[in-house]
């Protein structure tokens, strides 16, 4: 992975999770990722943690386009938005099995 600093566009500002059940080790566990927001020059990403066809964690993370050498956030490129709005989901959906 290169994390030049020229290169490396990310930085996460927030993180949070929410644990709503009882993870049982040695399980298969289902993990879900989609996009919930983009803005201007942030995406929020939401998981969730699934066993045996029940929800047992969500959560939501809030990453930001950033230039580091700049010290600032930059806009994401339309390109990159388009990728991140193939991952969208409808909030309807969401904890949904």
């Amino acid at each position: 992975m290169d994390l030049n600093l020229e290169k490396w566009k990310l930085i996460l500002v927030r993180n949070e999770t929410d644990f709503v059940g009882q993870i049982r080790y040695g399980q298969d566990v289902e993990i879900r990722t989609y996009i919930l927001k983009i803005g201007n020059s942030s995406f929020t990403v939401g998981n969730e943690v699934w066993q045996d066809d029940a929800l047992k964690a969500k959560g939501q993370s809030i990453i930001v386009h950033y230039d580091y050498l700049k010290d600032k956030s930059i806009r994401i490129p339309d390109d990159i938005r388009e990728k991140l709005n193939n991952l969208y989901l409808d909030e309807e959906k969401i904890g949904v099995k």
